[in-house]
Order: C-alpha cells, then structure tokens, then sequence
C-alpha cells in the first residue's frame, strides 16, 4: 500500500499593519491567511530583524524570535528599534 500525503504551507497573514508605535517597540495586527494549506492554523511565530537596509549576504543579522502566539491571536506588541524588520508566520 501507498500513501501519498500532500502538504501545502499556509499564505501569508494579510492586512498586516501597525497599530501603535512608540520610541522603543511596534504593535502589529494581522488577519488569518485566506489559505491555510489544507490544515487550521494553530499559532503564529513573529521574528525581528534589526537593520533598515539588506546588507550583503555574510553581514546580515539573524532573525530574533519574539513570540509564539495562539492562532487567536491577531496582535503582538515587538520591542522594536526604528530600523527593525518583521516577520509573522503562520502554522
């Protein structure tokens, strides 16, 4: 017997948008992703990268975890500098 499972990775979360900013952090909102690869998505994960410009490849920082949030959860407040580079991903 063969079993053939297909696994898509969900979109990305839209009407990303900051909601409130302050000298030292951001406060992001998002909307679920409209495909969720074929399974709910049970959390996020929001990542910070400091740098405001892309250098080359060998000098870019790493990305810092900030939260793992419940798939509830729609709003994270990041402790941020003016150049700091987000990601939000779903799972």
């Amino acid at each position: 017997m063969c079993v053939r499972l297909w696994l898509a990775v969900p979109g990305p979360p839209s009407s990303v948008r900051l909601i409130g900013i302050t000298d030292d952090s951001v406060t992001v909102e998002w909307t679920a992703p409209a495909t969720d690869g074929g399974r709910p998505v049970t959390r996020y994960v929001v990542e910070r990268r400091d740098g405001g410009h892309l250098p080359p490849a060998a000098a870019t920082p790493a990305w810092t975890h900030v939260a793992s949030l419940p798939a509830r959860t729609t709003v994270c407040q990041v402790r941020a500098h003016t150049t700091t580079i987000l990601v939000i991903t779903p799972w």
